[in-house]
């Protein structure tokens, strides 16, 4: 890896850590990044802010402030901030049909779907477009309206608002959405609704060469090998942007500020990006990767926590570097966690106290969910997605690879919850309407989390929605 380049700010920083013992939580944060900078696990340009204080910038060789890198999904942050803009001028609604906004779609799944189903990835869509198509396509001024509304044949293969599944589909109709309700190519939408607001300087949509005007080449491999010579623009509004550490660093803290979103809209970028169920949002946490470009973005409310990591050359495993993120970001913010107030079940609120999953009154989707949370505190991450899937009516065996990539992606954080902050343990139950819960306590009884599932309709032995709480989790 090559030699760290780092400013006068970063060095006095660093000169101020000292002993592990004696870091402070900001130090410590740090210094994940950089311990994970010196493995060669990430490379190219990290920062980290907490509260108002300015951002603590790691650069590696070749990579200043103004460089430009793919953003590959974290586009999808754009795509969703616009939107939210949007609504807030009252010029759509989140609960309104695609259809209502797409008259040139006329698919009869299109009146079904909303916006809210494609921003939380609840609306059924499948994954990609059809692999024939290999790409978004513009018409010659730059609009893809027309070419997206043709593809009303690719339809959702679930009901829409029952469960989550990841879809780059479903942000290709947003980004269509954006260009019907403003009547701007997607990119000049971008610009007008988020990018000029924001004072940035070094994003924009669309650039397919790389190596010029600051724009980053991506490299990956041991040894590093140059990997990002495809283009880009007909990723859309799912992964067409580039950005530089800077501009992310400005959009983190205008997101927070009042004004630039109002304060639903604020809480709905908080609770609706990727994270339908939560119910007391904090945090998001956006990764993308391309090839040449994995990243990972994390922009907490309280405290007020910003961590971006842009990389352009890893030689390590990509999938490790929102779990690096995740680790710095929980040193001040543990287990990134969804309540920090500490809730204690009681039987006024319907819990009734176990100390084992067989002391539950029997309920058919009780064997499924159990085995799944027992592969989780078992932290076996493979066992657990497998009984996760199964959970979701789903043979792991005859599953495609996106949906065990799409379902080891939020077992493992299930996993990593329960290895950094357990040992759990059952100690109650209960039924919330149809949702089963069971609560978990750590060891030291100073943490729980729980569980919840709702049977599905058609089988009840399966759950179409599947969600998480922690409790007590305190920086």
């Amino acid at each position: 890896m090559g030699e760290m380049i780092v400013t006068r700010l970063l060095i006095v920083f660093l000169a101020l850590i000292g002993l592990a013992a004696c870091q402070a939580p900001q130090d410590r944060a740090y210094a994940i990044l950089a311990e994970a900078a010196e493995r060669g696990d990430i490379s190219g340009a990290q920062s980290l802010r907490v509260g108002d204080d300015e951002p603590v910038r790691l650069l590696a060789e070749g990579v200043d402030e103004a460089s430009r890198f793919r953003l590959a999904s974290l586009s999808k942050i754009f795509t969703q901030i616009a939107l939210l803009r949007l609504a807030d001028q009252g010029e759509l609604n989140l609960d309104q049909s695609l259809s209502s906004l797409r008259p040139g779609l006329t698919a009869d799944w299109a009146e079904v779907v909303s916006v809210r189903q494609l921003l939380n990835f609840s609306s059924g869509l499948p994954r990609d477009l059809d692999d024939e198509t290999g790409g978004v396509r513009f018409d010659a001024t730059g609009h893809a309206l027309a070419f997206m509304d043709a593809q009303g044949h690719l339809a959702p293969d679930y009901t829409p608002g029952t469960r989550t599944r990841y879809s780059n589909l479903g942000y290709m109709h947003l980004g269509a959405v954006i260009e019907a309700v403003t009547g701007q190519t997607y990119a000049d939408a971008i610009d007008a609704l988020v990018i000029r607001p924001a004072s940035l300087v070094d994003t924009g949509f669309g650039v397919d060469h790389l190596g010029q005007g600051r724009h980053l080449n991506g490299y990956e491999g041991d040894p590093l090998v140059l990997v990002s010579d495809h283009p880009i623009a007909q990723r859309y509004s799912t992964g067409g942007l580039h950005g530089s550490i800077r501009d992310l660093e400005l959009l983190s803290r205008e997101i927070l500020n009042p004004g630039f979103l109002s304060d639903a809209a604020q809480r709905e970028f908080f609770t609706q990006f990727g994270r339908p169920d939560a119910r007391d949002p904090s945090y998001v946490l956006a990764t993308g990767h391309v090839p040449g470009f994995t990243h990972a973005w994390l922009i907490a409310r309280e405290p007020a926590l910003a961590i971006v990591s842009l990389n352009n050359r890893v030689e390590g495993e990509l999938r490790q570097i929102p779990d690096i993120i995740t680790r710095s970001g929980a040193v001040l913010y543990p287990a990134i966690a969804e309540r920090s107030g500490r809730y204690r079940p009681v039987e006024a609120d319907g819990w009734i106290t176990i100390s084992d999953f067989d002391q539950i009154t029997d309920q058919p989707i009780l064997p499924k969910l159990s085995a799944m949370i027992e592969a989780v505190l078992s932290g076996d991450t493979n066992a657990s997605r497998d009984a996760t899937m199964r959970l979701h009516g789903y043979e792991p065996d005859t599953a495609s690879a996106s949906d065990l990539e799409d379902f080891a992606g939020f077992t493992g954080a299930y996993v990593r919850i329960a290895a950094d902050f357990g040992p759990f343990h059952p100690i109650a139950w209960r039924m919330d309407g149809e949702r089963l819960q069971i609560y978990l306590e750590s060891a030291d009884g100073q943490r729980g989390i729980h569980f919840a599932a709702a049977p599905s309709e058609a089988d009840p032995t399966v759950t179409d929605s599947l969600s998480l709480g922690t409790y007590g989790f305190e920086p």
